[in-house]
């Protein structure tokens, strides 16, 4: 760590001449001079140590483009069918043994097929029908 503050240190002074505001001096431009003529025959002279020349810039205003972005949303779809799988109810299997009654239940592979419509912007509807005989109806909120 103390070297790394050393290091710091050495390095800010070896740069202290390339500040901002303070521009170092080519040797070549020291003492040297810059002679300006206007049109009216008016001649200027200015040190190279306090002046420099620099080409104008662009008398042209440049005007920001503004781009106008426009975010579409796609429609979504208002109907859906969906295939339905799984084990489900059939029946019951009754034994009889003299006065009891001895019931089981019976599960089978069932499939299915639903049919779901968007009635607003939250609200859908939804009718199911399973192999077995099952029907259902539904009702379903968007959030």
């Amino acid at each position: 760590m103390k070297k790394l503050l050393i290091l710091l240190a050495f390095s800010s002074l070896v740069n202290a001449e390339s500040l901002p505001g303070q521009e170092v001096i080519p040797d070549y431009m020291k003492d040297g001079v810059i002679t300006v003529t206007l049109k009216d025959g008016n001649v200027y002279t200015y040190s190279t140590n306090s002046h420099k020349v620099v080409t104008r810039s662009s008398s042209k205003k440049v005007e920001p483009k503004l781009e106008q972005t426009v975010v579409v949303k796609e429609a979504s779809k208002k109907n859906r069918v969906t295939l339905h799988s799984g084990q489900g109810f059939k029946g019951f299997n009754a034994q009889t043994n003299g006065s009891v009654v001895k019931l089981q239940e019976q599960r089978v592979i069932v499939f299915g097929l639903s049919y779901s419509r968007m009635l607003d912007n939250q609200l859908s509807g939804s009718v199911s029908a399973f192999s077995n005989g099952t029907v259902t109806f539904g009702l379903g909120v968007d959030y």
